[in-house]
């Protein structure tokens, strides 16, 4: 006999979106994923997006910035420190060829990517050498100097 055992939470909205003719997205997976405590699946589908958008819509497109947040969260969030660093340094890239160095935007995601360093450095994530870190911390430092530098800071509240 037939088990008539409640659907999932997540098929009643999968069959609405099917229904008004609109498929889920890999997003719409990803987050699914974070919600079940899965963030190494989320982030594999979150690459599959952000590989898709970059073709789609090209290497420097700001389509990417929401895609590369989300997969630096589930990076994180799945320990997997490296990969994290590496979308970190490829989002705060895109951020400075999409805006210029006085414009919000651009001193919104250096403030972030800062703010990331420090979390990595401070928790000794990343299995590099003594001089490598170092080295990036001087980076950071170059960072906030440039920050500051800027007339025009957002208003970081």
């Amino acid at each position: 006999m037939a088990s008539t055992s409640a659907p999932p939470a997540a098929a009643p909205r999968r069959r609405r979106m099917l229904g008004a003719f609109v498929a889920p997205t890999d997003d719409d997976y990803a987050a699914l994923h974070v919600e079940l405590g899965q963030p190494a699946q989320a982030a594999q589908l979150q690459e599959r997006a952000l590989a898709i958008t970059r073709i789609s819509h090209g290497l420097y497109s700001p389509q990417q910035v929401d895609i590369l947040q989300a997969l630096i969260d589930a990076h994180r969030a799945a320990g997997q420190w490296e990969l994290a660093d590496d979308r970190a340094h490829l989002a705060f890239y895109l951020q400075k060829r999409l805006h210029a160095a006085d414009s919000p935007e651009y001193i919104s995601a250096l403030l972030a990517y800062g703010r990331f360093k420090q979390q990595v450095f401070a928790g000794n994530h990343l299995s590099r050498s003594s001089l490598a870190s170092i080295r990036d911390i001087e980076a950071l430092q170059g960072l906030y100097t440039e920050a500051l530098a800027t007339p025009s800071l957002p208003d970081m509240a």
